[in-house]
């Protein structure tokens, strides 16, 4: 019927009709109240619209479920999301993790554990594949070819020279290879769920090879890195979440001063190159916000752009 151009306008009414117009922004309060932990307010929402118990984040993919497995919720609310039709078999974009992967992993005691095997969850991305799964292949010729989210998990993080996230493999990615000369990998670009100024495959490879030219090299020119401070542009897209407009779209690291570019993500960032964790808009760690403010939906105070950086690490 979506097919039929006579019937369309008649199918979209009818589910309409069952769910309700598309809500943005109840995906987002149930998303924003699921990783905050709050599952009181999630459930509550659940339970006014229960057709969003499969909605997943355009950041991270990771759903209602995966939130649950992550904060370690009771056995009884993780039955509940069951039984309300909560997916075992979504994954997150970058990690490729299913909830009991999460659970697994961070809960390796927790009773739900066996009720998620029971749905017949997969572990991880390498295990129960289904058509239309995103995987890593590994090809003697070409040494490694990632996915589109493999990439751009990798480009958010500052991993340079990227690696192949396929269990097993960590090989540098080869981002002169065959796997990015057709056409085939340009129809995947950009990745599913990512808003980004990088619309083309090309665009982002030059950035891509440049940053790993960089790295290569050594670069720790700080008169350099203030100048791309001082000229970035605000970003694209408010800030997720907390839906805050106007802040730098370029931020260096509070504690080591590598460059972070701002693409699509909630404020907080964990600096690849030393793991320190602060707020993308106003530059503080989690211990420096008042109680309440660290919240992903809290609009802290835009920090200026920033004149100065700490000491720059040694890039072995």
């Amino acid at each position: 019927m979506a097919r039929n151009a006579s019937k369309k306008a008649e199918f979209e009414a009818a589910i309409t009709e069952v769910f309700g117009a598309d809500d943005a922004a109840s995906r987002r309060e149930l998303l924003v109240a699921a990783k905050n932990g709050d599952f009181i307010e999630a459930l509550t929402l659940l339970n006014s619209k229960p057709h969003l118990i499969n909605t997943q984040s355009h950041v991270s993919g990771w759903s209602v479920l995966h939130q649950a497995a992550f904060h370690g919720c009771s056995h009884a609310l993780i039955k509940r999301l069951l039984v309300n039709g909560a997916c075992t078999r979504l994954k997150g974009y970058y990690d490729g993790k299913t909830a009991l992967a999460v659970l697994e992993e961070r809960h390796p005691d927790h009773p739900a554990i066996a009720d998620l095997r029971a749905q017949g969850a997969p572990t991880s991305h390498a295990q129960a594949l289904t058509p239309g799964d995103r995987v890593s292949c590994f090809d003697a010729s070409s040494s490694v070819m990632c996915t589109a989210l493999s990439l751009w998990a990798e480009h958010t993080s500052l991993n340079y020279p990227m690696r192949c996230k396929f269990p097993g493999c960590n090989a540098t990615v080869d981002l002169n290879g065959p796997l990015f000369s057709g056409r085939g990998a340009a129809r995947c670009w950009p990745p599913v769920g990512v808003q980004t100024s990088l619309t083309t495959l090309d665009a982002f490879l030059g950035v891509a090879r440049q940053k790993t030219l960089e790295v290569g090299e050594r670069v720790q020119d700080v008169a350099s890195f203030l100048r791309i401070l001082a000229e970035a542009p605000p970003t694209l897209q408010p800030i997720a979440y907390c839906n805050l407009r106007g802040c730098p779209s370029k931020r260096a690291c509070p504690a080591c001063g590598v460059i972070i570019e701002y693409e699509s993500a909630c404020k907080h960032f964990n600096c690849a190159m030393c793991h320190h964790r602060f707020c993308f808009i106003c530059l503080k760690s989690e211990s420096q916000h008042a109680q309440g403010k660290w919240s992903i939906s809290y609009s802290c105070e835009i920090a200026p752009v920033q004149t100065q950086l700490p000491s720059l690490p040694t890039i072995e």
